[in-house]
């Protein structure tokens, strides 16, 4: 049995890009506002972010793998370049952030070791 098409006619040029116009209208309710949004953060905020993100997932160490989402989860989605601290690797090498790395901190200093 041949399945039928849907379509009319033939689809043109530009009407998937409508179409996608449309999704994102219907759906602009589920993009956060900008003002929910984190504002830009200070080196400082960032380092103790991914400290803490270390902390909380220490029992489990691939967790660790996931701490940009995290940042862009909190701060929006692009590069990590674009806080003004370079490139995640040699970022977070610089702090002993080092993803695939064992890093230990104890919660009340935040202080590697």
């Amino acid at each position: 049995m041949k399945k039928e098409h849907t379509l009319s006619h033939k689809p043109q040029l530009g009407e998937s890009a409508k179409k996608a116009h449309e999704l994102t209208q219907e759906n602009a309710d589920l993009v956060p506002p900008e003002d929910e949004v984190a504002p830009r953060p200070t080196e400082t905020e960032m380092i103790t972010f991914v400290k803490e993100y270390y902390i909380r997932v220490k029992d489990n160490p691939e967790g660790k793998k996931h701490v940009l989402g995290q940042i862009r989860a909190k701060w929006g989605k692009g590069p990590f370049s674009q806080f003004g601290f370079g490139d995640f690797p040699n970022w977070s090498a610089e702090h002993g952030l080092h993803v695939y790395k064992e890093t230990t901190f104890y919660k009340d200093s935040l202080v590697a070791h």
